[in-house]
């Protein structure tokens, strides 16, 4: 039984932040068959979590916006057109790691995926897999499942 409550609450954990109106939602989970403490420290190696000063603001509030998720979360900054800033969060545990875009800060804002054009969220979705996820594979020498 005790070992059903804490899956079950882990489950939960990892879900909470899509269910319900009025949440920060994300877009499509990457599911990496890795441990937390490995990802934390691939994350560590990514170039794109240097954010210029003219965002660094911007990414220091968002994040302490939403400092009440049950996970760890950073920006993503991509230089190359379109500029942009990717806030994400991930968690797991000693099994698994999760992660997903939150919101895209774009044209001096933050989009949501459901503010989006289905078009848009799919660009988004596919740079993060380029520039992010596929990075994350090669130095965890993990693939990641996308799921939504």
């Amino acid at each position: 039984m005790k070992k059903f409550i804490i899956w079950f609450v882990v489950t939960v954990c990892l879900t909470s932040c899509n269910i319900g109106a009025g949440t920060l939602g994300s877009f499509d989970d990457r599911k990496f068959r890795i441990n937390f403490d490995e990802m934390q420290a691939a994350m560590n190696l990514l170039e794109e979590q240097k954010i210029p000063d003219k965002w660094k603001e911007t990414a220091a509030s968002i994040q302490h916006t939403y400092e009440f998720l049950s996970a760890n979360t950073t920006c993503f900054y991509f230089q190359e057109s379109p500029e942009e800033m990717y806030f994400i969060s991930y968690q797991g545990n000693s099994k698994v790691t999760v992660m997903s875009v939150r919101s895209v800060f774009m044209n001096g804002r933050w989009f949501t995926e459901r503010e989006l054009t289905e078009a848009e969220s799919e660009r988004i979705e596919n740079r993060f897999d380029k520039e992010i996820v596929g990075k994350l594979e090669k130095v965890t020498k993990s693939k990641a499942t996308r799921e939504n």
